[in-house]
């Protein structure tokens, strides 16, 4: 996980970062995908966004 998008994840979980390792491994099997981290979100783009990741702080629901 790069810098900037460690930094999306630096309010979560552990289970949360886990979660969103296993779905980039998963949605790259289908072909490349760009990670796009923004301030609190992570676009998966692959020629257009087709996922957001919005990870939750850590002990909220």
């Amino acid at each position: 996980m790069d810098a900037a998008t460690g930094e999306v994840f630096a309010d979560s979980d552990a289970a949360a970062r886990m979660i969103y390792e296993r779905l980039l491994a998963a949605v790259q099997r289908f072909g490349p995908v760009e990670i796009e981290p923004k301030k609190n979100v992570i676009h998966l783009v692959s020629g257009r966004a087709f996922a957001v990741v919005h990870p939750s702080r850590a002990g909220s629901s």
